[in-house]
């Protein structure tokens, strides 16, 4: 039987790098295994990078808060870039959360009830996996152990997350940021991509979707999905019948550690208790 997730408790961690997938390089994942016997929740981390840099160690901050909380988290690599274009991601990410599937366990991890967080573009890329866990583009890679299980999850964390890729292209190629330019046509190639991979366009688009549990994480200064962006984005999500919930944090810019000391906090805070929530409403 799970432990009661409870986010006031407080773990000593183990970390570990170990191997998840080997597609053309291996792809390695960052464990916050929290000291005990569990079962804990399961979490997958994504980072940010505008779709084109960092790694599974950038900005531990939230992996390591929430896992000390008594949450296993699991940060991942995987390709991005003019390496590694869309829908590159997408495939390593939902291979990620299917191998979870099976290997959380080893790491007392539970099983049956994953989630996904990412922040930036690893915000987009949650959404993307939360909304489009079948997607035949993202399911590309098999997992020879379990051929038949799926991505789906339990729930969804987008902080700070990119909602629209084309509409913050837009506003940086307006901006005349060139180095933010670059990396979206590193990754999606072409305008109609990051139309086509925009989880605001898909609600617009009436696109069928995965109605999976989704929190997003937002600043009001933020520039990259501005305030009345978020809000369109969970009025549509809520009336195609999925559950959302919205944690808007005033004048906060894009990036929690550029947010203040009380209000990062406040926003790791808020993912807990959303963690606790969905957690607690998986039968175990």
């Amino acid at each position: 039987m799970a432990n009661v997730y409870n986010p006031a408790d407080s773990y000593e961690l183990d970390i570990q790098d170990v191997e998840y997938l080997r597609k053309g390089e291996t792809q390695l994942a960052r464990i916050y295994q929290p000291k005990g016997t569990g079962p804990y929740p399961t979490l997958l981390y994504l980072h940010g990078g505008a779709w084109t840099n960092n790694d599974r160690t950038t900005n531990p901050g939230v992996p390591r808060a929430v896992a000390e909380s008594g949450v296993l988290v699991v940060a991942i690599d995987f390709r991005q870039g003019a390496s590694g274009p869309y829908p590159a991601s997408s495939a390593d990410i939902n291979y990620a959360i299917r191998w979870l599937k099976v290997h959380a366990g080893e790491y007392q991890g539970r099983t049956d009830a994953i989630g996904c967080i990412g922040s930036s573009s690893g915000g987009h890329l949650t959404l993307l996996a939360a909304m489009r866990p079948r997607d035949p583009r993202y399911c590309a890679i098999p997992l020879a152990e379990a051929p038949r299980l799926d991505a789906t999850l339990a729930y969804g964390i987008s902080a700070m997350g990119v909602l629209d890729p084309f509409a913050r292209y837009t506003l940086v190629k307006n901006a005349g940021n060139a180095e933010l330019v670059q990396r979206h046509d590193d990754y999606f190639g072409n305008d109609e991509t990051q139309k086509e991979a925009s989880p605001v366009l898909m609600l617009e688009r009436g696109e069928p979707f995965e109605r999976t549990p989704v929190l997003i994480v937002q600043g009001t200064a933020d520039t990259a999905s501005p305030k009345p962006m978020v809000e369109s984005f969970e009025r549509m999500y809520r009336a195609a019948g999925g559950a959302i919930e919205v944690a808007m944090f005033e004048g906060m810019p894009h990036g929690i550690w550029d947010w203040t000391e009380s209000q990062r906090a406040a926003g790791i805070a808020a993912m807990m208790r959303f963690i606790a929530k969905r957690v607690s409403a998986v039968a175990v």
